[in-house]
This record gives structure tokens, C-alpha cells and sequence, in this order.
């Protein structure tokens, strides 16, 4: 099937909470060779927080890239992961961290990812809103094999790919599409909640 690409008038942002990066987490002293949390540096949450990608670790992830200004398929992402998260159990909500990163660090700033989350439909301290620099972000493009081009006009052509990573930062599921049924990334979450002791149980 051919990956569909579609072009987004929207000004790129990570997006996470803030709130979440307060937590403190139980890490091993290195992740393994094949998990995002090896990319070095920290980013901005929405908050104005500054935060490594290891703070996720301990959680399965669900992850996708997007930008602020987005009106086309970006709100459909986030649609689409509203989706998989109402597929699962409240209890197991709860247990999935949600990251929403930006493409475009040089217009996503902190209050207008603050903006973007306050129009967010589910709002959960669980939903990261993260800013990279440019390096960080086009490195993040390429670990998820997420395709971007700018456009003329300003706005982002880009994959419409949701990501699951296991609480080690490793990547186990991508769907590509907007319109891919929930339930594979739902069963996949689902999975690695069920292999975690510390999930919360039904």
C-alpha cells in the first residue's frame, strides 16, 4: 500500500505536558541500542520545561509528530490516537504515555503549544507536548522514518505515522494512514501493559 502523505498548514510543534516531567522515574543507567532514549539533549515542553526523552521511560508510549498550525492531517492524528486510547480500559489510559512532538521547533513555541493543548479535546497529565531544536527534531524524523518537506507556502508535507514504543524507548508498532483501524495499536499497548508489573490493573 502506498503511504499516504498529505500536506498541513500548520507551524510544527512537539507537544507534551508539563506537569508529567516532574515525575520521578526508576531508569536503568543506559537504554539499549535500539531505543529512541539514546537521543541526547532535552526539550521544551509546552510549559517552558526542559526535560529528556528519558522521563517516558518505565511507560509504553504512543508517539506522533505534528505541528501546531496543522488544520488538515494533523488534527486527524490526534483523532486517531484519541481512538486507540478510547479502545483501551480507563486504568489502562492511564498507564500509556502520549507524546505529541512538533516539526516545526522555529514557530512552536511554549504558549502556542500551550494554546494547542487547551484545544485538545483529552487533556491528561500523560500527554507530552515536546519542543526539539531543529537538529533534535530532523534526528527524531529520521529514527521514526517520518518523511518531512516544507513547502513554499510555509506549511509541512509529512507521514501520518503513529508510533508505539515499549517502556525501554523501543520501537514495536507503526501505523501509517488516517484512517487505520485503532485496534492493532490498542492490542499492542494493551500487550505491553499486561508484561508490566507496575501497570495499573482492571
Amino acid at each position: 500500500m502506498r503511504k499516504r502523505v498529505l500536506a498541513c498548514v500548520c507551524s510544527l510543534g512537539l507537544l507534551l505536558p508539563g506537569r508529567a516531567y516532574a515525575t520521578t522515574l526508576t531508569m536503568p543507567t543506559t537504554p539499549s541500542k535500539s531505543s529512541i532514549y539514546w537521543l541526547e539533549g532535552e526539550w521544551q515542553s509546552d510549559r517552558g520545561e526542559l526535560v529528556s526523552l528519558r522521563v517516558l521511560e518505565g511507560k509504553p508510549v504512543l508517539l506522533a509528530m505534528v505541528y501546531a498550525s496543522c488544520k488538515s492531517a494533523c488534527p486527524l492524528i490526534v483523532h486517531r490516537i484519541e481512538k486507540v486510547l478510547a479502545a483501551l480500559a480507563p486504568r489502562e489510559r492511564s498507564g500509556v504515555s502520549v507524546v505529541l512532538a512538533t516539526l516545526d521547533p522555529e514557530n512552536d513555541t511554549p504558549p502556542r503549544l500551550a494554546k494547542f493543548r487547551a484545544e485538545l479535546r483529552e487533556v491528561a497529565v500523560n500527554w507530552y507536548l515536546l519542543r526539539g531544536t531543529p537538529s533534535q527534531t530532523r534526528e527524531l524524523e529520521a529514527v521514526l522514518n517520518v518523511k518531512v518537506r516544507k513547502l513554499e507556502s510555509g506549511d509541512f508535507s509529512h507521514s501520518n505515522k503513529l508510533t508505539v514504543l515499549n517502556p525501554a524507548g523501543e520501537i514495536v508498532h507503526q501505523t501509517e494512514g488516517l484512517n487505520t483501524p485503532p485496534t492493532e495499536a490498542a492490542a499492542v499497548l494493551r500487550g505491553l501493559l499486561q508484561h508490566d508489573p507496575a501497570s495499573p490493573e482492571d
